[in-house]
């Protein structure tokens, strides 16, 4: 244990209150074990070693229940199994019958069996919590939802399902969030839209030197937008409080770098702030990409195009460039149609198309360049 733990580690593992009980040779013995298998599942040295500080007590259990369990998991969860116990390793000290049982009961929010292990895989500790504590969360925050616009079960089951950690939030943290959010001009409903739109906004804090306040003040002070702007960013973008300011001014930079206005700029993120999850070379790419199809345009009326693939734009451009069809920066949204309504428009599918040209992020330059000249 001494090759992975620091003195002042092991004594916090081994003075946990039910680690305390057993022989140090037997909890020896157990780790040894368990780190072979974990290692086995592939698990870093550090993987392991914040499993078990963050648990010390998965050492009290016999290594072969825990690799039954695993297993078990496993044909649930398949290959996300691994991602789920470093996550939170107690899932271990679970059989078979109490993992079936709670998603059969997650089931009865009338969420499906795929959407209910998926919300698992998000968010691994909602298979340890009581059914108590599901739904006194989700009751309580039913009652916010009774003085908006959203509506009460549909709305708030689907946002469940979208982050499933809404459940395991704190009142307090909840009504103080929602009172900081009140005082910044946000309405009821948009509170929840950022609320439970975002999974890690609950856990933020509000002082200057870490988050809310902070991103707030970024939008207000920096990039110059009125807060009823702000308001719209974040409620369409609630990430966005969960981001680096750094990270937003270099990505922002990198679209003024490629020629833009800072107004323009300004203009882009305001209608599409997801504009910043994208990082700089996908940005560039399909700047490059557009440029040469003389349809930068798209930029400022229709950023949210540019969250479809490279690949998967230029090879739609292809397609229809050979059959005739007109695409150009004045008839471009056939290019972005969803992958059903391109279908039903031109009978190929996005999988087809990808097959048809075998060639990933190509596209027949020869054909755009003669194109141009004419």
């Amino acid at each position: 244990m001494d090759k992975i733990f620091t003195t002042y580690e092991l004594n916090k593992i081994l003075n946990d209150v039910k680690v305390d009980n057993y022989n140090i040779n037997t909890i020896s013995n157990r780790f040894s074990e368990l780190y072979k298998f974990l290692s086995n599942k592939k698990l870093t040295d550090n993987e392991i070693k914040i499993c078990i500080l963050t648990y010390p007590r998965i050492l009290t259990y016999p290594v072969n229940v825990l690799k039954t369990n695993y297993d078990n998991l496993r044909k649930l969860f398949k290959s996300n199994t691994k991602k789920m116990i470093i996550d939170n390793i107690r899932l271990l000290t679970k059989d078979e019958l109490y993992i079936k049982d709670k998603i059969k009961y997650l089931t009865n929010f009338n969420i499906d069996n795929i959407k209910v292990k998926k919300m698992c895989v998000d968010y691994p500790n909602l298979l340890l919590l009581s059914k108590n504590n599901i739904e006194d969360s989700l009751e309580y925050l039913n009652s916010y939802f009774k003085d908006t616009e959203l509506k009460e079960n549909k709305d708030l089951i689907e946002l469940f399902v979208k982050n499933p950690r809404i459940v395991s939030y704190n009142e307090n943290k909840i009504n103080d969030k929602i009172n900081w959010f009140s005082e910044k001009g946000y309405s009821l409903t948009d509170s929840l839209k950022v609320l439970t739109g975002a999974k890690s906004v609950i856990s933020l804090d509000y002082n200057l030197d870490g988050n809310m306040d902070n991103k707030y003040n970024f939008l207000l002070n920096t990039l110059g937008y009125k807060p009823e702007q702000i308001i719209y960013i974040t409620t369409v973008y609630p990430e966005y409080y969960t981001l680096n300011n750094e990270l937003i001014i270099n990505r922002l930079n990198n679209l003024c770098n490629l020629g833009l206005d800072k107004n323009i700029v300004k203009i882009v993120f305001y209608k599409f702030p997801q504009i910043v999850s994208l990082k700089e070379d996908n940005i560039n790419n399909k700047y490059e990409l557009l440029s040469k199809l003389n349809m930068l345009n798209i930029f400022i009326e229709k950023p949210k195009y540019l969250m479809q693939s490279l690949n998967l734009t230029s090879i739609r451009y292809d397609y229809l460039i050979n059959k005739g069809i007109k695409v150009d920066n004045t008839c471009y949204k056939k290019l972005f149609l969803s992958s059903k309504k391109f279908k039903k428009s031109y009978g190929v599918t996005n999988e087809e198309l990808l097959n048809l040209y075998k060639k990933e992020g190509n596209y027949n330059e020869q054909r755009r360049n003669k194109k141009s000249i004419r």
